[in-house]
């Protein structure tokens, strides 16, 4: 019997990065006070976009803030500092 297409891995994985994409436009638009889907066409890089689909943004809960930057401010950098 085949297997469904919504148990494979790869949808699996497709629809997690969908959901990581949409909540990090969902942030933004938060506290831009717009809606996703123009926070995500106006304010998210296609680059960020990019390092979320191939996995490479990482875990930003473990950034902390310090006395001089927040933890979205130490990612930007860790980010512009990889390339």
């Amino acid at each position: 019997m085949p297997k469904r297409l919504t148990t494979s891995p790869c949808v699996s994985q497709t629809r997690d990065l969908q959901l990581t994409i949409r909540h990090a436009a969902e942030i933004v638009a938060l506290q831009l006070g717009n809606t996703p889907s123009v926070a995500r066409k106006s304010y998210i890089h296609p680059a960020v976009v990019g390092l979320i689909s191939e996995g490479k943004l990482g875990d930003t809960r473990l950034l902390r803030g310090t006395h001089w930057y927040s933890p979205e401010e130490r990612l930007l950098l860790a980010l512009l500092e990889a390339g």
